[in-house]
């Protein structure tokens, strides 16, 4: 890939990610009460919060505070914790110092504080090696399969296998908030109107940490509010 290329690829991800920023920007008051994953780092901070409670024998709520601090301190990005998993050099280390020191300071043993980190660092690097670093590429893959074994399983006789998945996807989105996208006809137009296709625009919502169930509520909410003005 020439220096030209990766130029073009760079500046069309700022522009993608510019257009669903906006979106969020501009509309995302009205529906953030009623999504719990508004950005996919507030999952893995939950995995984070399971580890802590069962890896350190903490009640829940000293648990979830040393969690927010952990977050509020920066210490809980995933890719690098699964660098400092396998590498030693001072700034991975570093990495690892800093969460062991909070740890300490919330009470926890040395076997416990060194059980939490591991776990971690372990969690960090399965999704790093096999999700690029992202919870919600995995959860995305078994919503999917649950999507086919559902439409094969049920086998609706009136609905299209489109209209099946439709029905199954936005069901999965309201009962368990995967990270889906309905693909539907406002998503497409929505992607198609600026440059990009379904895809890219789920692979944008991914590199900027957003729920694509979160931005498939503001696009047809958007698109609801357009038709309400006259399409201006």
């Amino acid at each position: 890939m020439t220096d030209s290329t990766t130029d073009q690829n760079r500046a069309r991800t700022v522009r993608n990610q510019f257009i669903l920023r906006k979106l969020v920007v501009q509309d995302g008051d009205q529906l953030i009460a009623s999504h719990r994953w508004l950005w996919e780092k507030d999952r893995w901070k939950e995995l984070v919060y399971s580890i802590v409670t069962y890896s350190s024998g903490l009640p829940d709520n000293e648990a979830r505070l040393v969690v927010d601090q952990l977050d509020a301190l920066g210490l809980l990005s995933v890719r690098r914790l699964a660098e400092a998993d396998l590498s030693e050099d001072s700034e991975h280390s570093l990495l690892i110092e800093q969460i062991t020191e909070l740890l300490a300071d919330s009470g926890l043993s040395s076997e416990a504080r060194d059980k939490t980190v591991t776990a971690l660092s372990q969690a960090a690097t399965f999704f790093t090696n096999k999700y690029r670093g992202r919870v919600q590429a995995f959860l995305r893959q078994f919503g999917e399969r649950l999507v086919e074994e559902l439409r094969a399983g049920i086998g609706f006789s009136t609905l299209t296998p489109v209209e099946a998945d439709l029905v199954l996807t936005y069901w999965l989105q309201n009962i368990l908030e995967l990270p889906l996208s309905l693909k539907d006809e406002s998503v497409a137009e929505f992607a198609s109107k600026h440059g990009m296709d379904i895809e890219e625009y789920i692979e944008t919502a991914d590199s900027m940490g957003l729920s694509v169930g979160f931005l498939d509520d503001l696009v047809n909410y958007q698109g609801r509010k357009k038709a309400s003005l006259g399409g201006r």
